[in-house]
């Protein structure tokens, strides 16, 4: 508990530091530094380095672009996901029928949960591009030599090249893991299901009711409850004993293996090295023959009483 007290505060006080010297940056900073918090180039082109002027220009006329094109169509229906059911409508111009201009309540999850994460990306770069332009006043007032845009881009080749090579997959990571589980999350508080499917149906918040409905509710509820209890408890199981024979054991059978006394240590290791090299269909398929209702497994389980003890235990 003190090793997760000491971190919170740690990362209070980093964030604090982060905050106080942006607060900073904008108190003592020339022109070109509060003019950066209008024109994100401008500290750059202060100190002629003029090809991060034009990126980071870009970079922030990309962001409002976006902003005006796509998030602000979505962002302010986020707290009601939609108002506006789809409906046939027939234009006697064309005699056909028509759908009018509806809502769809998932594409304005999904986009207002991508908007949300590109203006919190934004933040926090356009924070750091002040703290940024402050730090290049600093070193042109002391005469320090300022990088080219070359210089920089050399060193992420070198001392900063692990930066280079974390790039992608933190981007991958927010984009095919952040982003989705934060959608999948924020579903949970949705009345979603088969009823208001989109784009036919609108589904909007419920806040806690399907949490309340899944441990507390009544008639079909209970069943549903009783049921997600003991999945949630097997999935917990499978998890610890996965972790357990697959990390821990896997240490364990290492030692045991290279251990002095064993025997046929090549052997040992050789069957270890089948049950990899062995695809894991097959493997699926022997142990699905294992588990099946006549299978070895549960045949084993009868013969012994195991089933019938397991089934009195509930």
């Amino acid at each position: 508990m003190e090793k997760v007290q000491k971190k919170a505060a740690a990362c209070v006080r980093g964030a604090g530091q982060f905050f106080g010297d942006f607060k900073r940056a904008v108190q003592h900073g020339d022109f070109f530094v509060k003019l950066s918090l209008l024109w994100m180039g401008a500290g750059y082109f202060g100190r002629k380095q003029y090809i991060k002027s034009v990126l980071m220009t870009v970079f922030e006329a990309l962001v409002i672009l976006y902003t005006a094109a796509i998030g602000m169509q979505y962002v302010p229906k986020f707290g009601t996901l939609g108002t506006v059911k789809r409906e046939a409508v027939f234009n006697i111009m064309t005699m056909k029928n028509e759908f009018n201009d509806y809502d769809n309540s998932f594409m304005i999850l999904l986009f207002s949960v991508v908007t949300f994460v590109i203006w919190g990306t934004f933040l926090v770069i356009y924070i750091c591009n002040v703290k940024r332009a402050w730090e290049l006043q600093k070193m042109a007032e002391r005469g320090e030599h300022i990088n080219t845009f070359l210089e920089d881009v050399d060193t992420y080749r070198n001392e900063n090249f692990y930066k280079t090579l974390l790039a992608l997959p933190v981007a991958s990571v927010v984009l095919f893991t952040v982003i989705p589980l934060l959608i999948l999350v924020l579903v949970a508080f949705t009345n979603y299901d088969q009823q208001h499917m989109p784009p036919g149906e609108l589904f909007t918040w419920t806040g806690l009711t399907n949490f309340v409905n899944l441990f507390g509710g009544g008639g079909l509820t209970i069943t549903f409850g009783y049921s997600f209890v003991r999945v949630l408890i097997w999935t917990l199981v499978w998890a610890v004993f996965a972790t357990f024979t697959t990390y821990i054991g896997g240490i364990l059978l290492s030692i045991l293996i290279n251990h002095k006394r064993v025997k046929g240590k090549k052997m040992w290791r050789t069957l270890f090295m089948v049950t990899i090299a062995v695809p894991q269909f097959v493997s699926l398929l022997l142990v699905r023959n294992f588990f099946a209702n006549g299978g070895i497994v549960n045949t084993i389980c009868a013969n012994i009483g195991l089933t019938e003890f397991l089934r009195d235990a509930g």
